[in-house]
């Protein structure tokens, strides 16, 4: 916390209010444009899984019955159900991983920029 004190006080003292301004609302927007982008897929994802993809595995086998000119009778079309009802759960952790590792390799990037920056700032510190 001190650091960023200390950080806040130099902008100051020297006038870089502005440039740093500039630079933070940059960099912030940039994180916003991501953010809405990644919530984005991550609703795709799991809605299309979790809504989507059930009812159109229900309408492509009632489909393909009448394609053949069979018919469904109520227990075979109650089967059909409790099935596609039964893989609501795996789907939605299938969903939820996908998003999980989403954000695994948000965070590792971020993580790894980090690393290089400091790596950056020591060799530029010993070279002088």
């Amino acid at each position: 916390m001190t650091e960023v004190v200390h950080g806040i006080r130099v902008a100051k003292l020297y006038a870089w209010e502005n440039a740093v301004f500039a630079r933070v609302s940059a960099t912030r927007k940039k994180e916003c444009h991501r953010l809405c982008t990644s919530l984005l897929l991550k609703m795709i994802v799991r809605e299309g899984i979790l809504i989507s993809l059930p009812v159109a595995t229900l309408a492509l086998i009632f489909a393909q019955q009448r394609l053949r000119g069979e018919t469904s009778s109520l227990p075979q079309a109650m089967m059909i159900l409790g099935l596609l009802n039964s893989l609501r759960f795996p789907l939605n952790l299938f969903a939820l991983s996908l998003s999980a590792c989403q954000d695994c390799l948000v965070s590792a990037n971020r993580i790894g920029n980090f690393l290089r920056s400091i790596q950056a700032e020591d060799q530029a510190t010993q070279v002088d």
